[in-house]
């Protein structure tokens, strides 16, 4: 799996730089900006970039290849969860970066509010691509993608309607329970994109 992982680090590298760009963009005015949608939106359209990989991959019949290579399907599916894991994460790491020097800026830091704002972030990424993730396997990365742009939107528009993160404060659930819900319903969506990928006629 080490060898997919670097595959998709350079492809990452070399075809993801606007993503990247962007993400970094929103990133560092999420902390001085008191927007929930600049909060939100690296954080899920980060976890775009698997699927503009996949694409790159079937577009060059990369999975086709694969297939011939005495690699695992559930080690193609591992590479895809932990790239998107490690993308989540590192925003979401970013994000409470940039929200920390923006309080030490106006001297209100609350550790607090940010170690309540990371669990949340990772349970709207995270939920969203554990969905989307087995349609990629099952369907493609063209037609996973449209439906992933479309969820991305609404999820942003409803978690900055509802102002997620300028209400964190009043959330009544454990940070780590959060991350407990995210780990169980991530790792299902990996099992059941196993299961799909070993089924699915890739000739």
């Amino acid at each position: 799996m080490k060898g997919l992982l670097l595959k998709d680090l350079y492809m990452t590298l070399k075809y993801c730089k606007p993503f990247l760009f962007i993400v970094v963009l929103f990133t560092a005015m999420s902390g001085f900006v008191n927007n929930s949608f600049m909060f939100i939106y690296p954080s899920a359209f980060v976890s775009l970039i698997p699927f503009t990989l996949g694409a790159y991959d079937e577009r060059s019949k990369w999975n086709v290849y694969c297939d011939t290579l005495p690699v695992d399907r559930k080690a193609v599916v591992s590479s895809k969860y932990v790239l998107t894991l490690v993308a989540i994460l590192s925003v979401i790491l970013l994000t409470s970066i940039s929200m920390s020097v923006a309080m030490l800026w106006e001297y209100r830091f609350d550790i607090r509010a940010i170690a309540n704002m990371m669990p949340l972030l990772l349970l709207i990424s995270t939920g969203s691509t554990s969905v989307l993730i087995p349609v990629y396997f099952k369907y493609g990365a063209e037609k996973a993608r449209i439906i992933y742009l479309a969820t991305v939107g609404v999820v942003t528009a409803v978690g900055a309607g509802l102002g997620i993160v300028d209400d964190i404060h009043l959330s009544s659930l454990s940070p780590l329970f959060i991350c407990l819900i995210c780990g169980v319903v991530f790792a299902l969506s990996w099992l059941i994109s196993s299961v799909i990928y070993n089924k699915r006629e890739l000739y």
